[in-house]
């Protein structure tokens, strides 16, 4: 990512609207509606926190989830992160191109 477009981002300056606002809602939706790629359903309410973390020229998308006991969330928690991504690439992809999503990676912290 340009460091251009990573200011912008965090200046919510792009005239598509607030990129991390959208991230953090197309995640949550990921998590709470998950399609038939992830083997998690909650059920009931699951305990998220959603952030991003900025460097000069990338924004780091990091998805917790405290699932019920014996729930096993990780799918979900990529499938999340990873629609973040998405949606942020697909917000600034008219004004860089040079843009890469990856890696996506899961850590048991």
């Amino acid at each position: 990512m340009a460091e251009s477009t990573r200011r912008r981002v965090a200046e919510n300056s792009l005239e598509k609207g607030d990129v991390l606002a959208t991230a953090r809602f197309a995640a949550l939706q990921a998590l709470t509606s998950p399609s038939s790629a992830s083997p998690f359903r909650p059920e009931g309410p699951v305990e998220s926190t959603i952030e991003f973390h900025f460097s000069e020229r990338s924004i780091e998308v990091i998805v917790e989830l405290v699932a019920p006991r014996g729930r096993s969330p990780q799918t979900a928690v990529l499938s999340a992160a990873t629609v973040a991504l998405l949606s942020i690439y697909d917000m600034c992809k008219a004004i860089d191109r040079s843009m890469v999503i990856g890696p996506v990676t899961l850590s048991d912290a």
